[in-house]
Order: C-alpha cells, then structure tokens, then sequence
C-alpha cells in the first residue's frame, strides 16, 4: 500500500521564520523578502529531518511521496498537488487508470498520467 504523507498548515513555518530573518529582511522589496522568508522555512522545515525519517528503508510505513498543501482553508483551494502525489503513488496501473477516469474533469492530470 503506497503512503503519501500530507504535511497540512505548512505556512504555519512563515511566521517562526519570519521571526528569525526579520532584521535581515529590513530595507528588500516585498519580492526578495517573500523569497527570503520561503527559502528559512524550506531550511527550518529539512532541519526537522521528518523527511529523512519517513524515507529511512528501516521505516515500514515509508512514503512513497508526500505534499506541502498550504491554505487549505481559503476559498477556491483545491488538492491537486495531493491528487497528483496520490495517482503517481500508485504502482498499479489500472488502480490509477481507475483514479484518473474519476478525475476527468481534471484534463491537466489526465494528460500527465498519459505521456507520464
């Protein structure tokens, strides 16, 4: 059974990071500092090593990918990403022929499982 891990409220690490860089950010346009701020939430978020962890081959529940999904909680967000990770996470293809054709509405995946 392939595992997908979905880390939710990933933009809770904006903040934390944020905190830590903000005398850096002084004086960068809105641009750089967003960029910045993205870049220590990416580090804080590899310095817990939960990723190292769940990829570990002594770990019998291993992921076979996993997803960030950030604002879940806004109107019109939707789990592409996680759609995606799932279908690609299935190692049977009629199981994912099977996902698929209940996501026809969503050509985009559509056309990536066909050429992938």
């Amino acid at each position: 059974v392939p595992v997908v891990v979905v880390f939710t409220k990933f933009e809770a690490l904006r903040p934390v990071a944020f905190g830590e860089i903000k005398k850096e950010l002084k004086g960068l346009s809105a641009e750089e500092r967003s960029r910045r701020i993205a870049q220590r939430v990416e580090e804080l978020f590899t310095n817990t090593g939960v990723l190292d962890r769940l990829s570990d081959p002594n770990n019998r529940a291993r992921s076979k990918s996993h997803v960030r999904l950030q604002n879940m909680n806004q109107p019109n967000t939707n789990c592409n990403t996680l759609l995606e990770s799932t279908t690609f996470a299935l190692d049977d293809k009629e199981l994912r022929l099977c996902l698929v054709l209940t996501q026809q509405s969503n050509l985009e995946l559509c056309i990536k499982c066909a050429v992938g």
